[in-house]
């Protein structure tokens, strides 16, 4: 309402410009391959950079990305995730860590040039897919600057989940066995009707280096000591008897314990003349409503 009470209307919904860098976002978004992915989205951003600073003729590519850069970090986007070294330009470091070492390896095929980003490789895989989401956040900041773009924002932060896993270190455990594993609920109901396994003791090593938003649980087994000879599937578990005891946290770990209980990992480890295995089993945030994680390799 104004000052005398009469209701004010709002402004009408104005929907935001059309922009061809949408297309390649959404291309993105949809691809099965991380590589293609990945290709889409730095077309996305050149798209959006030759909106801010169209390329001129006879302007070198690299010339011309230097610049579109410079006036993008000049409106606030941010290019902190690349920088490697502290206090390094953030645009020669985008251009040197990311630019040289990623779009081109995977835009090119041209091993005799340099190192190549092969699809098919594991390695190429986590690396390629770590630079797209660093890559698609630069994105949506500049089509949130730009063209008040609406994405959807909300999740856990990385460090809280961190910080939930690591409260239920202490009563988690890794379950194996040969074909199947058993239950929680299995294990807690009187009765031996349950398939065949082992319970193993875990170490949470917490963050895996080089990433933001994964952790590690440990389990070392003495294979000599186990009553089988080959692991078939695993499973991670955490366990609370009384979940009252959680406190406000429950509302968070409850689903996190629960979505652990009921997940198998299969597997097919043959463990003849293996003396120690060491099993490391990855936990992901894969907030809903963020980046696109699940590709193929």
């Amino acid at each position: 309402t104004d000052k005398d009470g009469n209701v004010v209307p709002p402004p009408a919904y104005v929907p935001p410009p059309h922009h061809a860098s949408y297309r390649y976002f959404r291309h993105s978004q949809a691809a099965a391959n991380v590589f293609d992915g990945y290709r889409n989205m730095f077309l996305a951003l050149e798209s959006v950079l030759d909106h801010i600073a169209p390329k001129q003729h006879g302007e070198g590519e690299t010339d011309w990305l230097t610049r579109a850069l410079g006036v993008a970090v000049q409106a606030h986007a941010d290019l902190a995730p690349f920088v490697r070294t502290p206090g390094k330009d953030p645009v020669a470091s985008f251009i040197d860590a990311h630019y040289a070492a990623v779009r081109c390896a995977v835009f090119h095929a041209k091993s005799s040039a340099g190192r190549r980003l092969a699809p098919g490789s594991l390695d190429a895989h986590d690396v390629v897919l770590h630079q797209l989401l660093a890559l698609q956040k630069l994105v949506e900041d500049l089509l949130k600057r730009l063209f008040k773009a609406r994405l959807p924002q909300s999740g856990f932060f990385h460090s809280g989940f961190g910080d939930l896993l690591a409260k239920l270190a202490p009563v988690t455990r890794l379950l194996g066995g040969p074909v199947e594993t058993p239950t929680v609920e299995q294990l807690l109901a009187e009765t031996d009707d349950y398939p065949e396994g082992s319970i193993f003791d875990v170490t949470f090593d917490g963050r895996r280096a080089g990433t933001t938003d994964e952790w590690i649980f440990r389990s070392e087994l003495k294979c000599a000591e186990l009553p089988f000879a080959r692991i078939g599937a695993l499973r991670l578990i955490a366990y609370v008897p009384d979940r009252s005891k959680l406190g406000a946290m429950g509302m968070f770990l409850v689903p996190i314990m629960e979505k652990m209980n009921v997940t198998t990992l299969t597997t097919d480890l043959d463990l003849a003349g293996v003396g120690k295995l060491v099993v490391l089993v990855r936990c992901v945030l894969r907030n809903v409503q963020g980046p696109r994680r699940g590709f193929a390799a």
